[in-house]
This record gives C-alpha cells, sequence and structure tokens, in this order.
C-alpha cells in the first residue's frame, strides 16, 4: 500500500514556511513541533523569508540550495519533494511530478493537484523561472531528536471535572431517552398485532395514553438535557478562555509582535470548537454507540438478514461520505481564507476612508470587495456543487436501502415469518439507527477540525511566560541607585541586525536622561528595554549592584510611569482611562494630573466631564487629546522612574511649552528617561544621550553637546536658530 505523503495544515496566517518545513521532516521521519520551526525560522507578521527557512533546515541536518528555475528543471533534475514560492506570497511543498499533473502539499489547502498551465501560473507567474528551495537530508538530519508539543485532548478534562456529576446526570438522561424510545416500536407493533387484530380499543387507547406518557417524558428529559449541557457548555468554555487570556497577558511583547490580531481571536473560537466537541460530541458519540447496540440488538432478533442488509448499506453510507471529506476540508480552508478577505476589504474601506475619498479611490475599493466577494460565491458554488454529488449519493443509498429492508420485511409477512406489527416496529428501528450513524459521521468530521484546534491552543501553552524569560525573582530594588547598561546589545531576530549595540550607559539617579537620534538609531527601543519589553541579546542592565532582570517583572514596573508613541486609550470613561484600576482614588494625585496634564478645560467641553466615554466605544478624541491623557496616566500614578518616548509631539507648541515645564517640575527627584525630537523637551535635561545605528556617540549637557557641534549639533541646529537659542 502507498503511503500518503504528508500534510499540516498551518496553525497562522503567516505560517506556511515553517508548516512546508514540518511536511518535508515528516516526509523523512522527524515531527518536529510547529512552534520549535516557528522560532528557528524566527517568523514575524509579515512572515519568513526563503534564507530564513534555509538556514532553519540547514540547523536540523538538511543540505539546501536556493535558485531560480525552468518547470524542466524542476521535474527531471531537481530533488522532491522541495518549497517553492508560490504566488510570491505563499510557501508550499512540491512532491511528485508526472507528465500532465503536479501535486503539492499545501499548508493552507491541503494535499493538491494542478496540472501544468495552473502550476506554471501559480509559481512563475509571468516569468519564465520560478523559486525554488531544494532539501536533502543528511546523516544530522536523522540523529536529530523531534522536539514536539502534545494537543493531547485529556489535559482538557479538567475543566469538566467540577461538572462531573451534572454530566453524570446528562448522561443518565440521555440513557432515559434511549430506554423511552425502545417502547414506541413495541407499542407500535402490539397495536397492530393485538389491539386491532382482535378489536380491543381499550388496549389501543391504553397503550396510545403511554405513548403520550412517554413522548412527554421524553420531552421533558431532552429539555433538562439541553439545559445542563447550556449550563456545562458555558461553563467549560469560560473557564478555557479565561485560562487562555490570563497565559496570554503572562507572555512577552515579543510574542504580540510576530502574531496577527486575527490569529489570537481565532484561537478564541477554537475553543469553542473544542467544548463542543468534548461536550457534544464524545457525549453524543457514547449515546450513539449505545443506540446502535441497542437497536443492533433487537433487529437482530426481529431479523439477521435485515441487520446484514443494513450493516452494509451503512458502511456503503459512510464510504461514500469518506471519499468528500479531504475536498470539503479543502473547500473549508478555501472559503474561510475567501471570507477574512472579504472581511479585511469591508475593514480597509471603514479604517481608510480618508485616504479613499482625498485619492478618489472609491470605485476601486468597490470594485476590490467585489472581487472577494465574487471569490466567495464561486467557492460556494463548488461547495453547492459537492454537497450536491455527495448528497445524490447518500439518498440514493439511502433509498435503495430501506426498499430493500422494506422488501424483504414485507415478504416475510407474507410467509408468516414476521407480523405486520413487526414490520411497522422494523421500520421504527431502521429509523432509529440511522440518526446515531450520522451523528458518528459528524464526529468524525468534528474530531479533524478539534485536533486541529488543539494543535493551535496547545502552541500557545507551550510559550515561555514573560517571567521565566527574564528569569525574574524576588530581589529588592536597592534604592536611590543609578541604572547601568553594560555592553547592552539588542536585536530582534538571531539572523538579524543589531538594533542597540555595545551600549555603556549610566542613567544617574534622580536626574532627567535625554535620548536623541535619527530614525531607526534604536531610541524606543532602549526605552522598551528598559521597561522589560525586551530582553537584551548581550550584556547587563542594572540598578546598584542588582540586575535588573533579577528584580521581579510587576514589582519594577509597578514603579514606572511611561508614555509610548504607541500608547492606547482604552473603551471607558475619561476617569478609568487616567486611574486605570485603582479603587480608592486620590483626589490630590488626581487633580494634580490633569492640571499637570492641561486637560481640565478639555474636560470641562464635555457635558459628562471625567465621566465621558472615550475610546473605541465613545467619544472620539484628538491625538493631541489622547496624548494629554496619556500624561496624565502616567503622572497620576507618581512613579519612581518615568519613561517618555515623544510625549508630546502630538501636542500644539503652547501646550507642549506649558506641559513640558510641568512634566521637568514633576521629575524632580525621579530618575526620568526622555526620548524627543523637539529641542524644547530634551535641552534642559541633565544629561544628553546622542544615539546613532544603535551606539551612544555623543553624551553631555545640552551646552556641551552644541559646543562641540558634533551630531547633536546637526540635529538640532535648526530649531537653535528658528528658536534664536544661544550656543553658549
Amino acid at each position: 500500500m502507498l503511503k500518503r505523503f504528508p500534510f499540516f495544515k498551518q496553525l497562522d496566517a503567516m505560517d506556511c514556511g515553517p508548516a512546508s518545513l514540518k511536511i518535508i521532516s515528516k516526509y523523512y521521519g522527524k515531527n518536529f513541533s510547529m512552534k520549535y520551526l516557528r522560532d528557528k525560522c524566527n517568523i514575524t507578521r509579515e512572515g519568513v523569508s526563503l534564507l530564513s527557512i534555509s538556514k532553519t533546515s540547514e540547523s536540523l541536518g538538511f543540505k539546501t540550495l536556493g535558485l531560480k528555475t525552468t518547470f524542466e528543471d524542476l521535474k527531471d533534475k531537481l530533488l522532491l519533494p522541495c518549497i517553492i514560492h508560490w504566488e510570491y506570497k505563499h510557501f508550499v511543498v512540491v512532491y511528485k511530478i508526472t507528465l500532465k499533473k503536479i501535486y503539492i502539499s499545501d499548508p493552507q489547502l491541503g494535499l493538491v493537484t494542478y496540472n501544468i498551465k495552473e502550476f506554471c501560473k501559480g509559481w512563475k507567474r509571468n516569468e519564465e523561472r520560478g523559486i525554488v528551495l531544494t532539501l536533502e537530508p543528511t546523516s544530522e538530519f536523522f540523529k536529530q531528536d523531534p522536539i514536539e508539543t502534545t494537543s493531547n485532548i485529556n489535559k482538557y478534562w479538567r475543566y469538566l471535572k467540577p461538572y462531573k456529576f451534572l454530566i453524570f446526570q446528562s448522561f443518565l438522561g440521555m440513557i432515559v431517552s434511549v430506554v423511552i424510545s425502545l417502547f414506541f416500536p413495541m407499542i407500535s407493533q402490539s397495536i397492530i398485532d393485538i389491539g386491532i387484530f382482535t378489536n380491543d380499543l381499550d388496549f389501543i387507547n391504553i397503550l396510545l395514553v403511554a405513548s403520550l406518557v412517554l413522548t412527554l417524558s421524553s420531552v421533558i428529559s431532552e429539555y433538562f438535557q439541553n439545559r445542563l449541557m447550556l449550563y456545562i457548555g458555558d461553563k467549560t468554555n469560560i473557564s478555557m478562555v479565561s485560562d487562555f487570556i490570563s497565559k496570554l497577558l503572562k507572555l512577552p511583547l515579543k510574542f504580540f509582535e510576530k502574531k496577527m490580531v486575527s490569529d489570537v481571536l481565532s484561537r478564541i473560537r477554537d475553543h469553542v470548537r473544542i467544548q463542543n466537541f468534548i461536550i457534544e460530541s464524545l457525549l453524543g458519540l457514547s449515546i450513539s454507540v449505545l443506540s446502535i447496540i441497542i437497536y443492533g440488538i433487537i433487529l437482530f432478533f426481529y431479523d439477521t438478514t435485515l441487520l446484514a442488509v443494513f450493516f452494509i448499506a451503512t458502511i456503503l453510507y459512510i464510504s461514500w461520505v469518506a471519499l468528500f471529506l479531504s475536498k470539503r476540508r479543502m473547500l473549508d480552508y478555501k472559503q474561510f481564507d475567501a471570507n477574512i478577505e472579504n472581511q479585511s476589504e469591508i475593514l480597509e474601506i471603514f479604517n481608510s476612508i480618508e485616504d479613499i475619498k482625498i485619492n478618489n479611490i472609491q470605485q476601486k475599493k468597490k470594485w476590490d470587495w467585489e472581487k472577494s466577494r465574487l471569490d466567495i460565491y464561486i467557492l460556494n458554488l463548488k461547495a453547492l456543487n459537492l454537497n450536491e454529488l455527495q448528497r445524490i449519493g447518500t439518498v440514493i443509498i439511502d433509498r435503495v436501502k430501506n426498499i430493500v429492508l422494506t422488501f424483504i420485511a414485507a415478504k416475510s409477512v407474507m410467509t408468516g415469518e414476521m407480523s405486520l406489527g413487526m414490520m411497522l416496529s422494523v421500520q421504527y428501528i431502521i429509523g432509529q439507527l440511522n440518526g446515531p450513524v450520522g451523528r458518528i459521521l459528524s464526529f468524525i468530521q468534528n474530531f479533524q477540525e478539534a485536533k486541529i484546534s488543539m494543535e493551535r491552543v496547545s502552541e500557545i501553552n507551550f510559550e515561555e511566560e514573560e517571567e521565566k524569560v527574564f528569569e525574574g525573582i524576588e530581589m529588592p530594588i536597592p534604592n536611590e541607585s543609578p541604572i547601568n547598561l553594560v555592553d547592552a546589545s539588542f536585536k530582534y531576530i538571531p539572523n538579524g541586525p543589531y538594533i542597540l549595540n555595545n551600549i555603556n550607559l549610566t542613567i544617574p539617579y534622580g536626574k532627567v536622561t535625554a535620548i536623541v537620534g535619527c530614525s531607526g538609531s534604536g531610541k524606543s527601543t532602549l526605552l522598551k528595554i528598559l521597561l522589560r519589553f525586551y530582553e537584551l541579546t548581550s550584556g547587563s542592565i542594572n540598578i546598584g549592584n542588582t540586575e535588573l532582570k533579577s528584580v521581579n517583572i510587576e514589582k519594577w514596573r509597578s514603579l514606572c510611569g511611561s508614555v509610548l508613541q504607541d500608547g492606547k486609550i482604552f473603551s471607558g470613561t475619561i476617569l478609568e482611562n487616567i486611574i486605570l484600576t485603582e479603587e480608592n482614588i486620590n483626589i490630590e494625585r488626581l487633580n494634580y494630573a490633569i492640571k499637570s496634564s492641561n486637560i481640565l478645560e478639555m474636560i470641562e467641553t464635555f457635558p459628562l466631564k471625567l465621566y465621558t466615554v472615550i475610546g473605541e466605544s465613545g467619544q472620539n478624541i484628538s491625538g493631541g487629546q489622547k496624548q494629554r491623557i496619556l500624561i496624565a496616566r502616567s503622572l497620576y500614578k507618581n512613579p519612581s522612574y518615568l519613561f517618555l518616548d515623544e510625549a508630546t509631539n502630538s501636542l500644539d507648541a503652547k501646550n507642549e511649552k506649558e506641559i513640558s515645564d510641568n512634566i521637568l517640575q514633576f521629575t524632580l527627584g525621579r530618575t526620568s528617561v526622555i526620548v524627543a525630537h523637539r529641542l524644547s523637551t530634551i535641552m534642559n535635561a541633565d544629561q544628553i544621550v546622542v544615539l546613532d545605528k544603535g551606539e551612544v556617540i555623543e553624551l553631555g549637557t545640552h551646552s556641551e553637546l552644541l559646543q562641540s557641534q558634533g551630531k547633536y549639533y546637526e540635529l538640532v541646529k535648526d530649531q537653535v536658530f528658528e528658536e534664536n537659542i544661544n550656543i553658549i
């Protein structure tokens, strides 16, 4: 029997590169986890480069060759399976080429087949050559010990443990429903064979009343089952998602920087799928199997031939449906991606409406949406055709089965082997058997989906938490000590360039240190490292004699106030955005923060004053208003350390000067680090650090650096002359 070529569904939108590498590794007998491969490939929100895939492959023990080649060379000369660049935006694995067909394992769609024209269009586009990465395993590859993550369903049982008794009650209710349903064929048979043939109307009335009572009992039982299932499902979902969000909040910033929002949101939906599978599918499967066994035994005693015909037809039914599973799955993937793209088109229109109008591209954007909607229609049409083909086959099998069973039962009645009542009972039993068979098929489909969901969720569970990344332990923070950076270097990805390179710097206690430099010099990155969003690649940061990474991360941040370039306003009132989680409001600090950030006048213009709702679900505010609220939030916190990154760049000149003076007063006796371009913000700093390409090139006060006429002078000279400031 030929071995089926491996396929692995990419877990995130930008996972195609690591997923393709996983597919080829699995083909050669090694099953690495996606998290391991993703980390090795240094994946970002933009995806991964062919160079990163090549370097990762070589670290695993592959010999690689990246090139642009013709289709003829790909077919005749290159080693398969290989990775190709598809439509200049996606990586897939080519594993087989015949005279007319090219076989691909696509991390997005599954195992797909293209003819030569379709393949060349997707691979080469309009060029003569396409991009290929060949991978040949060496002896080192086979020595690798695969690092795997498990997505075992067992760990989800802990969410059901608190509700074991309720689950048992629900299961018991299902059994009661099955037992009740067993009486209906017996009642039908007795009405015909005894009541009608003996003309006993009283007997018939008794059986009909019994049937009504049983029906009511069944309906009531199912109602309470559904109530229990809803309660259990809702509670387990809340627990699972709550744990998931808790885990997310403990992850380092770099995790969120390499994930798209849709990737995280899809994992929230994955929990619903897992919950439904565990509670509904597994319990439903148990009852379905029980029903098949019970009704199968009853049917066996009625007529073994009927049972044999039913099971043969069921096998044909399942086989026919199974033929369509892979195609349905591929279409589901395509429909999912097409719907996301269509939704993105709508969101882009709303988020970019000003640019759309100013550039008169309304028609183009409408056409873009219509094109994506047409793609959905085409996929829906394909899905409809596939579903209809499957339905026609299942209907034919089901109808032929029923005809054959009816014929056998009718013949048995005519020969006296079976009564008319028994025949009606058999028809009822067969109808009851059809339902469980359908549920078992649904279980198989749901299992495939739940398995992918478990893999996606489990991957997050294996991410290292922020505190563990930084090795934080309970060490006291020294009082009145400077912050020292010793040979501090940092880069975002292992194979990338250094953003900060060998920085040695002392940030004095209780003083203001300003950091200046051209865009991309590493200013904001340095600030985020001081806030412990990132870990240094090498070197250390110390507060006095205590290394910063040995301090509890939450304790450190509780002492820090910050206004970052990408600071956020939460949906809530102005007051809530300033005080955040504090329950006991310090009125003195609140008034000081409002006054120092110049937002009192703005607050007074709103009817609800401090209780005006702002953010996504409330009042729109300008960039300058947003920045002043962020400053108020930072000042209200009353921090020991203050970190400001272009905190006043959205303000007008008047507000900027007044607030800068207020901040300068606030920083007295506090260790403050300010990143800014405006001269008025930095000229009064106790120390100015000039960064260039991640290195400290100048250090001194404003007047000292102006007199030296170096890089700092070049950065601020225009502002010096505009504002008529003396150099000395």
